[in-house]
């Protein structure tokens, strides 16, 4: 990535979200559960659906929730902040409540294929939302254009973030299960 203007605020979403998620891990076991439940009630509809149906709807999903927070940004970084709370959170969640039922090692095997792709792609479209957040901020406060630089944060999303989440989704709908099957 050659942004180096960017480099920052990957420091500050990357340390957002490895804080949330040591906080999630650390959550007591009736919280974890409350918050299983909801997740296993959300995606449940996936479980009769065609591997490229839940390639679709694990694109789509992504998709949609990496690019809002991308444009979240425009209200000064707020939106881009919540989320990766809200993600990192849930995420130090499963992987404590699932580390109480299998080993880390399947853990890693069950999130890492895919993960690889999707959390970067997140991690870049948070940064270049709340990067365009403080850049609006400033323009706002200092009464400049509000909509600053609106094209560059939307050329990263569709050359950087998209291409991983695609890639992601294949790999969670069509290699990750195979792992899983094979190895857990």
């Amino acid at each position: 990535m050659a942004d180096k203007f960017i480099k920052p605020y990957i420091y500050i979403v990357c340390s957002l979200f490895l804080i949330s998620s040591f906080v999630g891990y650390l959550t007591p076991y009736q919280y974890q559960q409350e918050i299983v439940k909801k997740l296993l009630t959300y995606f449940s509809p996936l479980q009769s659906s065609t591997q490229l149906q839940v390639f679709i709807k694990i694109f789509l999903n992504n998709y949609i929730s990496t690019l809002l927070t991308l444009l979240l940004g425009l209200l000064f970084g707020i939106g881009p902040v919540i989320f990766l709370i809200i993600n990192g959170y849930t995420i130090g969640n499963l992987i404590s409540f699932a580390s109480s039922k299998v080993s880390i090692y399947k853990i890693g095997l069950a999130i890492i294929p895919h993960g690889i792709f999707e959390v970067p792609a997140v991690l870049i479209a948070a940064s270049y939302g709340l990067w365009w957040g403080v850049k609006n901020y400033r323009k706002f406060r200092y009464k400049d254009s509000f909509l600053a630089d609106f094209s560059l944060p939307i050329k990263r999303y569709i050359n950087i973030v998209m291409p991983l989440l695609f890639i992601g989704a294949f790999v969670e709908a069509y290699i990750t299960p195979f792992i899983i099957r094979l190895f857990i």
